[in-house]
């Protein structure tokens, strides 16, 4: 732990991660788990590349962050949605009817915070939800699209 002369107080292993998408993901109805694999940082070694996943080392209420570009948002499909899936809770936020735009969308952002309650062990991920996708793929999200978190308290 370091105190600063001002009084601030940092831990060098407190729960912290950001991470983007390794790839571009081709969305399709159902749902898509994001392989957010690049790490920018993960001060604790809790979030795994491998399944994407944050897996909480204590309990405590965990701060996340969820920032989506999506390109070629399509009309046609009924609704695109970000989940956050936990262990103890299905947070399912930031919907959107493409309908209500005049034309496809080539780029269009979605974003989505939660305060979550977590065990120790239990883990955090992102899902991508799409209904109604006819045609195949028709949206990407793209590389440039971040998850992050940190234990708040």
């Amino acid at each position: 732990m370091v105190i600063d002369s001002a009084g601030i107080v940092t831990t060098p292993n407190q729960p912290a991660f950001s991470v983007s998408l390794n790839s571009a993901y081709s969305i399709v109805t159902g749902d898509t788990t994001l392989g957010f694999g690049t790490e920018r940082f993960d001060n604790n070694a809790d979030f795994n590349v491998s399944t994407y996943k944050f897996v909480a080392p204590v309990t405590g209420k965990y701060q996340f962050n969820v920032e989506l570009r999506i390109n070629g948002m399509a009309t046609a499909t009924t609704y695109y949605r970000i989940k956050l899936q936990t262990s103890n809770q299905l947070y399912q936020t930031s919907l959107i009817d493409p309908d209500c735009f005049d034309s496809n969308a080539t780029y269009f952002p979605m974003s989505t915070s939660v305060l979550a309650d977590m065990d120790a062990g239990d883990e955090a991920y992102v899902v991508f939800n799409a209904s109604g996708v006819t045609g195949g793929s028709v949206a990407d999200a793209v590389t440039n699209s971040h998850f992050s978190g940190f234990l708040a308290c």
